[in-house]
Parts: structure tokens; C-alpha cells; sequence
């Protein structure tokens, strides 16, 4: 029996809504040597039922005896795996057809590159386009993007197994976070990340989800202190988790983080990133994105607090920022975007942020 090119991972828990679709993409690749290793984490509904009706002899399919959660289903999918390549995908989410195919090829003739993402289309429970994510592609600007966000898309990935395998696969601790953990690990083991600018998957996105309060607090917690090693050993730079924690909680509204914290948290992004070892600019793609990061927290945090009826005094809000980050022109033209963006009607910043949505 010949060893498959590729290993595809997925671990699966009451996905039957979706898991067939995914499925369905995988088996329509146009790259057909692989193994596709399905972890069923103990699913209570027809998942089981599902993966059984495909006859595919590339199906691997294990039940853990127990629920042990996403991560440790991952790294038991890695022990069970025997391609050169490791690929992932979750039960809601699209493979495109060509995917495997251009980041095969890629990998092929870049053997430095340890593991490639793509850019993926955001689609929500039925389906439909909400946005995109369109992540750095060079190595350079992922690992400055790492600094206050995960810059690969798990679904998207393509790693050398060799790569993963000698970091121990996951880290179990983190059951929300491993793969973020997972990109800054090897960036501090030096090896190189890409990601191709084709849009190759697609990953859904539950609308509210993720806003969840439980949810909020575990991720955070796990970021911040992914987010501390990172910095420590990539920088040999360290601030105080508190404010590392205010850079992982700009894109929560729901957070409450204030205006000022914001701010601070985007200084730190900044100085950061002019003592990382990358081509900085003030307009490079990584900079542009910190401060869409900051305008959208601004604008988002006054928003949610309206639509919850908390009171905003907006106006007062930004005057009080313009005078404590008067000497930092970069935030201050943020901040007048931001306060200008106030006046502009709701529905016109929701397309806007649709159109740019990353």
C-alpha cells in the first residue's frame, strides 16, 4: 500500500449539519492522493451515520472513547497520520477544488517553507457570503501580523508533517487557541510561513457566536498568554499581560475596553512591530491593518453601547483621545476617521466594513 501525499484532518462533534458538505468538498479536490483522517469526538447525533455512508477507502475513521475536545482530537489524528503533508478542515467548512492542488505545488518548490495558508470567504449559516479574510502572505509580515492576531487560517493550512511533528503537534492546553499557538511556536523555532492571496476556503462563521461572554473570557486568557511567549522569545520584548490582554480584546466590542486602552494597545502593536527583524512602513499591508483594527474597535465599542442604550458621549469621548494623543499623528488620524465615521449613517459603515471586512 502506497503512503498518501497528504494527510486531511478533521475532528468532528454533532456536525451533522454541515459535515456532509464538507465532506463533499474534500472528495471533489482535484488532487486525489491523499488520506482523510476523521476523529469523532464522541458525537451524540448522525455524524457516525454520515461518514459511514461514503465507501471512500481514504477514510480513516476513529471514535474517541471519550470527549476530549478539538485539540487533543487533532493530535490524535496527527499520531494516526502517515502523509508528507498534513491539511485541515472542521465539519462547517469548504474546501475549494483547486486548493490542494496550488498549495501542493507551492510547497514543492519552496521546500523552506514549513507551512502555507491561503486567503478564505467568510460565509455564514446558510452559506452566503459576509466578507472575506485576506491574510499577509510573506513570511515577514506573518510574523508581524502574529503579534496581535493569528495571521494563518487553520482550515486553510498545509503543513509539512515533519514541521508539526517535531513541535509535538498541539499544544493541549489550549482548546480555543492551539493553532495560533501553534504558527507563533514555529516562527520562534525559525521556520517560515506563507500564505498563497487566493481565496481557496471557506470558513463559516455563526453570526454572534462568537461574541459570547464564556467564550470572550477563555479566548482571551489563552491569547494573552500565547501573546507573552511570543513576545518574549520573538522580541525579547515583554509588557505587562494586562496589556497584551487589551490588544487580544480590540475586536470585541462587547469587551467594553475603552477608547484609551484602545489606543494604548495600538501604540504597543506599533512599537512592537519597528523592533521585530521585518520591512517596516507606515503603509505596508501589516500597518494598515492595525489601524483598521483600531478604527473599527472605536467605532465598534460606541455602537454596541448605543445599541444596548449605555450612554455615549461621543464627541467628548474622541476630544479627551485628540488631546492625550496629540503628539502621535498616526492615532490621531485614526481617531478623526473614527469621529467623522459617527456622523455617517449606520448602514453605509455596515457595507464599508462588509467591503473591507478582514
Amino acid at each position: 500500500m502506497t503512503t498518501p501525499c497528504i494527510s486531511i484532518i478533521m475532528a468532528v462533534y454533532n456536525g451533522e449539519k454541515y459535515l456532509r458538505e464538507s465532506m463533499d468538498s474534500v472528495f471533489e479536490q482535484d488532487f486525489q492522493d491523499y488520506e482523510f483522517i476523521i476523529i469523532d469526538d464522541c458525537s451524540t447525533d448522525n455524524s457516525s451515520k454520515i461518514i459511514h455512508e461514503y465507501k471512500d477507502k481514504r477514510i480513516k475513521y476513529f471514535k474517541n472513547s471519550t470527549n476530549i475536545g478539538q485539540t487533543k482530537s487533532l493530535n490524535r489524528g496527527l499520531r494516526k497520520s502517515c502523509g508528507r503533508y498534513i491539511a485541515r478542515i472542521d465539519a462547517d467548512d469548504l474546501f475549494l477544488t483547486r486548493k490542494l492542488t496550488k498549495q501542493y505545488k507551492y510547497m514543492e518548490l519552496n521546500p523552506g517553507v514549513s507551512a502555507c495558508g491561503t486567503a478564505s470567504k467568510k460565509i455564514d449559516e446558510s452559506g452566503n457570503k459576509i466578507g472575506l479574510r485576506l491574510p499577509p502572505t510573506t513570511n515577514h509580515e506573518i510574523c508581524s501580523a502574529m503579534l496581535y492576531r493569528s495571521a494563518m487560517i487553520h482550515v486553510s493550512i498545509l503543513i509539512r508533517s515533519k514541521s508539526i511533528k517535531s513541535l509535538g503537534g498541539y499544544d493541549e492546553k489550549y482548546p480555543i487557541c492551539a493553532d495560533y499557538d501553534l504558527w507563533c511556536r514555529m516562527i520562534i523555532n525559525n521556520m517560515k510561513l506563507a500564505n498563497l492571496p487566493e481565496v481557496l476556503t471557506c470558513h463559516r462563521q455563526y453570526i454572534g457566536s462568537l461574541g459570547s461572554r464564556t467564550y470572550l473570557d477563555k479566548s482571551v486568557l489563552e491569547l494573552t498568554e500565547i501573546m507573552s511567549n511570543y513576545w518574549s522569545k520573538f522580541l525579547n520584548h515583554e509588557i505587562p499581560k494586562s496589556e497584551l490582554m487589551e490588544i487580544s480584546l480590540i475586536r470585541w466590542p462587547k469587551s467594553d475596553l475603552t477608547p484609551d486602552k484602545m489606543c494604548r494597545a495600538f501604540e504597543n502593536i506599533t512599537d512592537a512591530r519597528r523592533l521585530a527583524d521585518v520591512d517596516w512602513h507606515y503603509f505596508d499591508s501589516v500597518s494598515v491593518d492595525t489601524y483598521k483594527l483600531l478604527l473599527w474597535g472605536l467605532r465598534e465599542r460606541n455602537q454596541y453601547r448605543r445599541t444596548n442604550k449605555q450612554e455615549v458621549h461621543y464627541l467628548r469621548i474622541y476630544y479627551n483621545l485628540i488631546k492625550d494623543y496629540v503628539r502621535k499623528p498616526s492615532i490621531i488620524i485614526i481617531i478623526v476617521i473614527a469621529l467623522l465615521s459617527e456622523l455617517i449613517p449606520v448602514k453605509f459603515i455596515h457595507y464599508m466594513k462588509k467591503y473591507f471586512s478582514s
